[in-house]
């Protein structure tokens, strides 16, 4: 009886052990789920890469004829994969169709399928699926130059191959409800111009956009008919979209066109890890910002007592908004500065600016504090695209990065969220959660490097008075 006693007190021990253990093992094994995936954001891209690519995207669409490879060349690689699209341009092509659609949990990728089964292994509807399941399925036939680990791509990464391509491209919303988001990564993208084509279903908003300029639809090469009369009129049809059955070359052909001598590889930094929870780089950036480690509230709602006012502008509290402005009058001008300075920090704020000819705001970022108002180190400018002041642009005596150059991610008369980094003369800034400068100094003077105030300016550009409004000001010393 006493031996049957212990037994069983050992037996309740181990599967209350188990019990309790059963959550850490859960979270180790979730923790440890990591797969390879794709960018959900679109990453910086300097003004002069930015020029060439409209540069070419401008070439292309002036063409008497655009080739469009359907899901990409599909005999090449796999359709709707990164390789596909690439195999297409390396062929000679002018761009791609994609199909496009967005998981469970909110993530726009390409697939044209409802379910899995036909390209990536699997049985369920693609819909029901959160993009980290969607990227653990493997293709069910290798082949060309897709390889093991080529898996579903995110629109991001698509539209990131587009740019380093100068791709033009046919955009397949394969579901309703897309618009606004796949709007959000064109503007990001600041790729409008490459879109020639959209369908005609759950495209209602995309297709009334004022920056879309699409291609009447010339036809299928393959329905042209046989012969040489059969491709001239077939050639000599007003229209300039022409779809290819993925693989450009026989259209080339057809157009007298050569293909170009080499493939060029998929552009770094497309890959990023993900667990359940997302991509990895955002997880632990959410995290960062969760805990708040080591921010500090510049502005605390209520007055500025923690602030100094130079020149004759107009600076007040309002409703918890810093609100800065003329009054009417476009000869005052002056700043709002700090009493601490800083050196090299993350700082975040939102802005909203007056939309009135070139009126013009910006931050200056280690100011001077002895200065009598003007500009002495770095300034993140706020301003109007269209008038030539770009918001979120990088000014010193001259634009460094234009920023928002054409004014797409900036929302007018509304709030903006800014985050800029400043590490000697490294500088970054992200809009709205878009990242448009990253910028490292060669050469920096001294003093902009030096400890200094963070200021708000406000100017009455060539007689142009106006506001500038400020709220939700932190920031974090980097030590």
């Amino acid at each position: 009886m006493p031996q049957k006693c212990s037994a069983l007190r050992v037996c309740l021990l181990y599967a209350f052990m188990l019990l309790i253990s059963a959550p850490a093992l859960a979270d180790r094994a979730g923790a440890a789920d990591v797969v390879s995936g794709f960018i959900t954001e679109l990453p910086p891209e300097s003004p002069e890469a930015r020029a060439a690519r409209h540069r070419e995207v401008a070439r292309r669409r002036e063409q008497p004829a655009a080739i469009i490879s359907h899901r990409g060349a599909h005999q090449l690689a796999p359709e709707n994969t990164l390789e596909a699209l690439a195999a297409s341009m390396d062929r000679g092509g002018d761009g791609c169709e994609i199909d496009i659609r967005r998981s469970a949990d909110g993530v726009l990728y390409l697939h044209h399928d409802d379910e899995l089964g036909r390209v990536f292994k699997g049985t369920e509807p693609v819909g029901k699926l959160k993009f980290h399941d969607l990227l653990r399925r493997p293709l069910t036939a290798t082949y060309g130059t897709a390889n093991a680990s080529t898996r579903i791509p995110t629109l991001a990464a698509a539209l990131e191959v587009a740019r380093q391509r100068a791709m033009l491209l046919h955009l397949d919303v394969k579901e309703p409800g897309l618009d606004d988001d796949i709007a959000r990564l064109l503007d990001a993208a600041d790729a409008w111009d490459h879109v020639v084509h959209v369908n005609d279903y759950n495209s209602e908003r995309l297709r009334a956009n004022p920056k879309l300029k699409t291609f009447h639809f010339k036809g299928w090469l393959h329905e042209a008919g046989e012969g040489e009369a059969a491709m001239k009129a077939f050639l000599a049809k007003p229209a300039r979209l022409i779809m290819t059955e993925g693989d450009p070359a026989p259209a080339l052909v057809s157009l007298g066109r050569t293909a170009p001598d080499k493939s060029v590889p998929l552009p770094d930094g497309l890959r990023v890890d993900w667990t359940a929870d997302g991509p990895v780089a955002a997880k632990l950036a959410a995290a960062s910002d969760k805990d708040g480690a080591g921010w500090r509230e510049l502005f605390n709602g209520k007055d500025l007592d923690n602030w100094t006012q130079i020149g004759s502008a107009k600076w007040r509290v309002e409703d918890g908004v810093i609100v800065g402005g003329q009054e009417g009058d476009p000869r005052r001008s002056g700043l709002l500065q700090t009493k601490e300075q800083f050196k090299d920090f993350e700082l975040e704020l939102e802005a909203a600016i007056d939309e009135h000819g070139k009126y013009n705001s910006g931050v200056y970022l280690r100011n001077d504090p002895a200065g009598k108002g003007g500009r002495s180190g770095y300034q993140i400018n706020l301003g109007r695209g269209q008038a030539e002041e770009y918001f979120a642009g990088l000014f010193t005596d001259r634009w460094l990065d234009k920023g928002d150059e054409n004014d797409t991610i900036r929302k007018p008369l509304d709030w903006n969220k800014l985050r800029i980094l400043a590490n000697g003369g490294h500088i970054e800034v992200v809009l709205n959660g878009v990242k448009v400068v990253d910028y490292t100094d060669p050469n920096p003077p001294e003093k902009f490097l030096r400890k200094g105030v963070i200021a708000f300016q406000t100017y009455g550009a060539e007689g142009h008075a106006g506001w500038v409004k400020f709220r939700n000001i932190r920031i974090r010393p980097i030590e």
